[in-house]
């Protein structure tokens, strides 16, 4: 049956507009979707952590040693 399986395949970010796209992974960034900026780079939320990680690269040490 033709378009049978087109369902299946639907993707609901297929109908949602692309605003922008993340600076970490690439990933769109849709309209109406929360996101961070940070220092002028579109950052999702959920990739936040990994962002200030790399662009800091921070040192972690023990105290005392």
């Amino acid at each position: 049956m033709k378009g049978y399986d087109e369902w299946k395949l639907h993707n609901p970010n297929d109908d949602e507009k692309v605003f922008c796209s993340c600076e970490h992974c690439s990933g769109e960034i849709y309209m109406g979707e929360e996101y961070l900026e940070i220092d002028g780079c579109n950052i999702h939320d959920n990739c936040f952590l990994e962002y200030v990680e790399e662009s800091l690269n921070p040192i972690r040490k023990v105290a005392g040693e």
